[in-house]
């Protein structure tokens, strides 16, 4: 039972790090000085997959789509339609340092996350990135797509 207990307490200390860490950046992404500059792909399914309900979906598709109208943020749906991705075994994220020339790819896990700094491994996620970009929506086109989401959320939450 003691260890049980401390791996609930080491991982709440992990998730409140974790969520400090992704407020910090959150409020980095609207700073008028130094804007993070932010380019996402998301497949089509997490638009539709309901967490929460139809009215917090519906508010953070629409966040999603103001956010996308920054001009440093691009946001790309990755159709249904476009098939089959490398990225379909979970989500991963590069991140560009001024003192960093390659970067970090960065997996976040169900248990854990890694952080892998290698060269090779920052060039493959970047490759596998930018073969998800040229096949997703544009920018204009995945707004469209997410609008219609959010009217079958709008319903939705009229039935709920």
């Amino acid at each position: 039972m003691d260890v049980l207990i401390r791996l609930v307490a080491h991982d709440a200390e992990q998730a409140a790090t974790s969520l400090k860490v992704r407020l910090r950046r959150q409020h980095r992404i609207y700073d008028p000085a130094r804007p993070l500059h932010l380019r996402a792909v998301l497949d089509e399914s997490v638009l539709h997959r309901l967490v929460g309900s139809p009215e917090i979906m519906r508010e953070q598709l629409e966040h999603l789509n103001a956010l996308g109208a920054e001009p440093h943020i691009t946001v790309q749906v990755f159709p249904y339609t476009a098939g089959a991705h490398a990225a379909l075994s979970g989500q991963f994220s590069i991140l560009q340092f001024a003192e960093s020339p390659t970067g970090v790819a960065y997996v976040e896990r169900f248990s854990s996350d890694l952080y892998l700094e290698k060269p090779a491994d920052v060039r493959d996620f970047g490759v596998m990135h930018d073969q998800l970009q040229a096949r997703a929506l544009d920018a204009a086109g995945s707004r469209d797509v997410i609008a219609d989401v959010i009217k079958t959320y709008i319903d939705a939450a009229i039935c709920y």
